[in-house]
């Protein structure tokens, strides 16, 4: 397992043209000393899902943690209601994605990675998982990953 962290590039990521493969995405709004959190399940996790679980009433979930350890589920309306009486300035928007990515590495083997991204404010960030040394030294990027520095091959960046 080696784990490396790289930047993202917003405009890049967020370029029509770019194919993402989203399987969830987290969004947390925190106010006051609750949070509210939005779940939604991207097609092929849904799917997944249902073939174990059976048909699913939705494809996102709505909940309030209230910050004494008790989680609430919530109606889209209710959650709607409640952002909507939050105070924007003072509310902090928080995202986790958990992306698919399909490529063709170095070695011309098809492959995949899950690519963990992370959104605070304009800040996002991305953190990949790769089974072996291997697959990180024949990993190809998409244009929307940015190196940093701990992103090394014999002490130069990739």
């Amino acid at each position: 397992m080696i784990l490396i962290t790289y930047g993202i590039d917003k405009a890049l990521y967020d370029d029509p043209r770019s194919i993402h493969n989203i399987a969830l995405t987290t969004t947390i709004y925190s106010f006051k000393m609750k949070k509210l959190v939005h779940v939604q399940y991207g097609k092929l996790l849904l799917s997944k899902l249902e073939n174990r679980l059976g048909k699913l009433r939705s494809d996102e979930q709505h909940m309030l943690d209230d910050g004494k350890g008790s989680i609430k589920p919530l109606t889209r309306g209710q959650f709607q209601e409640k952002l909507g009486q939050s105070d924007p300035r003072r509310t902090i928007k928080e995202q986790e994605i958990l992306e698919s990515y399909y490529y063709t590495d170095q070695r011309g083997q098809q492959e995949i990675v899950q690519i963990a991204i992370s959104i605070k404010g304009d800040s996002m960030e991305a953190v990949i998982d790769f089974a072996s040394v291997g697959q990180y030294e024949n990993f190809v990027r998409p244009a929307w990953l940015l190196c940093l520095s701990n992103d090394m091959k014999d002490g130069i960046p990739v």
